[in-house]
Order: structure tokens, then C-alpha cells, then sequence
């Protein structure tokens, strides 16, 4: 069920319709509305776990991964790569 608001009532509450018919195009505005809502959530996601990669370099400046925290940088940076954005915001 699609939770119709009252944003959603006073966009059809012009259009020459019948009551049914106003309550149905609520209904799909209403599902129209939430699904960009969502796409905005993932894509918000998505945006920040790329910065949070980005922001952890993989090796040092000569190429190499020396150290126990340059490993833990990579691996981590991998890790958040692997994410499954939808599951993240409740939508997978």
C-alpha cells in the first residue's frame, strides 16, 4: 500500500476526474514520488561510499603497499567497494 499525502491530493485535486479516478492518480503520483526518493537515497550512498574509498590511497607514493596500514587502507577501500547500496538503505 502507498501511503498517499496530502502533497499528493492537491496536485489531481484540479484535474477534471472523478473522485475514483483523483484517488488512483494520487496513488500513482504518491508511487512516483517515493521512488525518487529512493533513487536519491541510493545515489546519495553510492556518492559517499566512493568519497570514503577515495579517500584511503591503496599504496604509497613508490607503488608499494609497505605497511600494515597501507594494507589495511587497500583493504578497506575494497571493502566498502563491495557494498550493496540498496541493502544499505533498506531497499534490497
Amino acid at each position: 500500500m502507498v501511503e498517499v499525502t496530502q502533497e499528493d491530493r492537491d496536485i489531481v485535486d484540479h484535474a477534471w476526474l472523478s473522485t475514483h479516478e483523483k484517488a488512483a492518480l494520487a496513488r500513482h503520483v504518491a508511487r512516483h514520488r517515493i521512488a525518487a526518493y529512493q533513487r536519491g537515497k541510493l545515489e546519495g550512498a553510492r556518492l559517499a561510499l566512493e568519497a570514503a574509498a577515495t579517500v584511503a590511497p591503496s599504496k604509497t607514493p613508490s607503488g608499494e603497499c609497505e605497511t600494515v596500514g597501507q594494507w589495511t587502507r587497500r583493504t578497506l577501500r575494497e571493502a566498502i567497494r563491495a557494498l550493496d547500496l540498496a541493502k544499505i538503505v533498506g531497499e534490497g
